[in-house]
């Protein structure tokens, strides 16, 4: 059965949980795989908490074709998304988040999607922005940090692509130079496509630096920075005139002798690829819930389309070729739900195992947009959302999640 859009299920496992097992040479059978998620009746009572809130406000406050046409989130929604704490939903508790669980995470992300700008804002600020931190900053950084990105007082915003630099983000010209008295490095260079570019006040930035290997010589490394826009220097490009998602704020954003206290290093100096790339396999697993929120609405959105024209006397539903359409809909977007939630329930599992390949899978098939394509025919005279979802997902598929 459903509540609050997470099905229940009697299946003890799934052997899509074997798809996590690294493909190797010696290929073992193991007898038990990972379980598809189950969720207490506590935790359906708190996820109601969160939900019915979140989405009376979707429902009834949030006027999407405005904030697409004018390409802009107003201040009045975005104090809103404050209020409901959806800027620090993965925060923990104890620096002023709500501490969600990645299932509940997605649940909300689905409701979230309702307005793609305003998903991709939120993803931005914590799936990628301030996730560094919380998964390699000090304690210091996070007392410092999380509770303001927790309430929204600060926005983060992620920094890794470049110009010449997207998926092959070893190859970054941003550099990070120590000085002399080793007390700061200086920032300089400029990143691209960056997500809430202009809104945010709290930057995760990737930037080479000069350290010595083992055998002592000098090496160019990444290193993963919390660079501070009133550090100085930080300036940003005209909004991106985009085709979708017109709403989140995208622009470049440059650093110019922007200096960086060594206390704002994440993790090690030169560890900074390896953080870059357990954010985004942490990162992607979300998309898997919005693409689903969106199929959801496109599929009731149809449905009243198709009740209510009517071709021969008979309503489109009647149809065979029509029940046809909407039975494989349904199919791709049932795949598309369980694959996201049963990512999520992994990475909610004891230890946080590596899931980055059920992370990509679910990235793919949510940008594969199969189900789209039924979409395809009435987009142009269709009201609001069809186009705007359409738009949405050609954005989701040609930048966010794939470079950053």
């Amino acid at each position: 059965f459903i509540c609050c859009g997470l099905r229940i299920t009697p299946v003890n496992y799934s052997l899509f949980g074997t798809l996590s097992i690294k493909l190797s040479k010696d290929i073992k059978i193991f007898k038990d795989v990972f379980p598809y998620p189950e969720v207490t009746l506590d935790e359906l009572n708190d996820m109601k908490q969160f939900v019915i809130p979140v989405e009376k406000f979707f429902n009834e406050e949030v006027d999407s074709q405005k904030i697409d046409h004018d390409g802009v989130i107003p201040q009045e929604t975005l104090d809103r998304l404050k209020q409901l704490g959806l800027f620090g939903m993965l925060i923990p508790e104890e620096y002023g988040g709500l501490g969600l669980s990645h299932v509940m995470y997605a649940r909300l992300g689905e409701i979230c999607s309702q307005d793609g700008a305003i998903a991709v804002t939120l993803a931005a600020h914590q799936a990628i922005g301030l996730k560094s931190i919380l998964l390699a900053g000090t304690e210091e950084q996070k007392a410092k940090y999380l509770p303001k990105l927790a309430t929204g007082e600060y926005i983060a915003a992620f920094c890794l692509t470049e110009a010449t630099s997207g998926s092959d983000a070893a190859s970054i010209q941003t550099r990070a130079t120590l000085s002399e008295d080793k007390k700061y490095y200086t920032l300089n260079g400029s990143k691209i496509w960056i997500t809430n570019g202009s809104l945010a006040s709290i930057f995760t930035v990737f930037a080479k630096t000069e350290i010595i290997d083992s055998d002592g010589f000098k090496k160019d490394k990444i290193t993963a920075f919390i660079v501070e826009r009133n550090f100085g220097g930080i300036t940003n490009g005209k909004p991106e005139n985009k085709l979708g998602i017109r709403g989140s704020d995208t622009c470049e954003v440059h650093f110019e002798n922007t200096k960086v206290p060594v206390e704002n290093v994440i993790g090690e100096v030169g560890g900074g690829f390896k953080i870059a790339m357990n954010v985004l396999n942490s990162g992607r697993f979300s998309m898997g819930s919005l693409v689903a929120g969106m199929m959801k609405k496109l599929i009731g959105k149809t449905a009243e389309y198709a009740c209510t024209r009517k071709q021969f006397n008979r309503p489109l539903s009647e149809f065979g070729l029509i029940q046809e359409k909407f039975a494989l809909l349904a199919r791709k977007t049932y795949v598309m739900e369980s694959m996201a939630y049963l990512t999520a329930g992994m990475m909610d599992s004891p230890g946080f195992p590596d899931c980055s390949m059920e992370a990509a899978m679910v990235k793919v098939t949510g940008k594969s947009g199969v189900a789209m394509v039924f979409f395809y025919l009435f987009v142009f005279v269709f009201p609001f959302p069809f186009l705007n979802f359409l738009l949405i997902y050609f954005d989701l598929s040609t930048i966010t999640s794939i470079t950053f």
